[in-house]
Order: structure tokens, then C-alpha cells, then sequence
């Protein structure tokens, strides 16, 4: 027995086991989602359920964070889980939690964790300060446990190897998407410099035309370092990559395809690749040439979301 209480949070998918790298990744969008268009959500009435939300996820986070250099990054076994079909109520197997720390560090997991929560930070400051900076200081701590201890979660916790195992580019994004969460959280010169550092020795960072998800966070990266730092550099960059979607594959109905990605799940690739697009044209002027573009595209990806159901 632990003695810690890892209640909340969110399963994956159809089954009981909560996989904290991809639930960060979600968390951290939605929460950006919240900061960026809660008119939107205010009109809709939903802004209420989306602060429900995110604080349901950052809450949970926050308990897997014990200690500084200590985070819980699965509660449950996959393999074994999925031999059963079950409620959660009814768990009677075997329902283990996995950890990364010093000696078995995770950067990847315990960043995009970090990114989660300094972005529900930013969110909650007009809501309810005192949370926002709990958020924060979780944030700030899981971030130098990422940064000063770097490795794969995978190798630390192969029990999650073959559901959200290490990522195709490493630890590398996560550092880079949670230092430049942090400096939009903080202002901190400090978090930028680490950003800026991170990106100079990352050879695959300027060259991203995936989807953002679980796995891959150049594209929120690009997205965010453009509206945040406003440096003629990470704007062409945001704009590269825009084009790329608006120009990529698609499907002879107009659905964004992405080989060897959209073979299963196809509308969660396309709608994560369209999502950077709504980011991106929500800070652009009114003058921009590029942003009618951008809505128009954006708005016939959704419409095809639309009509098939």
C-alpha cells in the first residue's frame, strides 16, 4: 500500500487505467483552449464545465506530485486491465501505480505534466488565485525534476511500453513546450533562456508537419512561441507550419489526411492538426492576408467533423 490517495483524473479510452502522459497532453490543450477563447465557451455555457474539467485533471496531478522529484505516472496495469471488461466499481484484480523519480526518471511525462498545469495556472489566476499558484509551483517543480534528471518513462516504466510508451521525439518537445508554458506563467527570463536553449542543439525541431498530440508538441510549440515571444523567427515558423496543414493530404471528402497516422482515428489527427490553425488565427490581425485562409480551412474541417454523424 502507498498511503497516498491517486483518486481522480480520467481513464483512458474504454478501459481503467489512468496513462498520465497522454491525460497531461490533453489537459494542457484544453486548458489553453480555456485561456484563449472563453468567450466562446461563455456563449456556448460551457466555460463553467471546461474550468470543471481541467481542475478535475490538474487536482489529480497534483496528488501524483508527493514530492519534488517524485511523480506518478500510470495508476493501473494495462495488460492486465484489459483482460477484463468492467466498470471501475467492480475492480477486484490486481491495480498497481507506477512512479518516476530520481533514479528512474521520466522527463517526457513529468514535462508535458508540467506544461499541464502551468497552463491550468494561467487559466484559474482570475478564478481563484491561491489555486493558480499551487498549480504553478507544481509546475515549476516538475519541471526541474524533468529537466535535472533526463531519461525516457519508458525505461523507467516499461509496464507502459506498447500503450504511450516514449515518444518518437523523446524528451526533447516536452522540455521545450513545458519551459515556454512556464515563461508565459511566470515571465521569467530563465524559462525562456531554457527554451531557447533547448532548441538549439534539437535537430528535429524545425522540421514538424504531424499533427500535435500526445506524442508530438512542435506544432503547439510553433503555435505558442509565435503569440508569446513575437519574434520574427517563431512567426515564420507558425506560418510554415499552417501552410503545411492547409496544403496537406486529403481525403477525396476534404478530411486531412496524414499517412501512417490516420489510419485509425483519422478526425483526431485532422481536428489536432486544425486546432493549431484556430490558435494561430486567433492572434493574427484582422489585416492578415494569410488568416481568412486559415478560418476558412479551419471551418471546412469542422463541417466535415459535422456531417458524417
Amino acid at each position: 500500500m502507498l498511503g497516498l490517495d491517486l483518486s481522480g483524473g480520467y481513464y483512458d479510452a474504454g478501459d481503467n487505467v489512468k496513462f498520465n502522459f497522454p491525460q497531461a497532453g490533453t489537459l494542457t490543450l484544453i486548458a489553453w483552449s480555456g485561456i484563449e477563447f472563453k468567450e466562446g465557451y461563455e456563449k456556448a455555457g460551457q466555460y463553467q464545465y471546461m474550468l470543471d474539467m481541467v481542475k478535475w485533471g490538474a487536482d489529480y496531478f497534483v496528488k501524483c506530485h508527493p514530492e519534488k522529484d517524485v511523480f506518478y505516472i500510470q495508476v493501473g496495469d494495462g495488460k492486465l486491465d484489459h483482460s477484463y471488461w468492467s466498470p471501475p466499481e467492480f475492480i477486484t484484480y490486481e491495480y498497481p501505480s507506477y512512479k518516476v523519480d530520481k533514479e528512474h526518471p521520466g522527463s517526457e511525462v513529468a514535462g508535458e505534466a508540467s506544461a499541464s498545469l502551468a497552463a491550468a495556472s494561467i487559466l484559474f489566476k482570475d478564478v481563484d488565485s491561491t489555486y493558480s499558484k499551487t498549480l504553478l509551483q507544481h509546475a515549476i517543480e516538475l519541471f526541474e525534476f524533468a529537466d535535472n534528471y533526463r531519461g525516457d518513462y519508458t525505461s523507467s516504466v516499461p509496464e507502459v511500453a506498447g500503450f504511450y510508451g516514449t515518444s518518437r521525439r523523446g524528451i526533447n518537445d516536452e522540455l521545450e513546450w513545458s519551459a515556454l508554458w512556464l515563461y508565459r506563467a511566470t515571465g521569467d527570463q530563465k524559462y525562456l533562456e531554457k527554451f531557447e536553449s533547448f532548441i538549439l542543439t534539437d535537430g528535429a525541431y524545425y522540421s514538424c508537419n504531424r499533427p500535435i498530440s500526445w506524442d508530438e508538441k512542435y506544432p503547439g510549440i510553433y503555435m505558442l512561441s509565435a503569440q508569446v515571444l513575437k519574434d520574427e523567427k517563431y512567426l515564420n515558423l507558425a506560418y510554415k507550419y499552417a501552410d503545411q496543414i492547409v496544403d496537406c493530404q486529403k481525403t477525396p471528402g476534404g478530411l486531412c489526411y496524414f499517412d501512417n497516422l490516420s489510419k485509425w482515428g483519422s478526425n483526431r489527427h485532422a481536428a489536432n492538426a486544425v486546432s493549431m490553425l484556430a490558435f494561430f488565427a486567433n492572434i493574427l490581425p484582422q489585416s492578415d492576408e494569410k488568416r481568412p485562409k486559415y478560418i476558412e480551412f479551419l471551418q471546412k474541417q469542422i463541417n466535415y467533423f459535422y456531417s458524417i454523424f
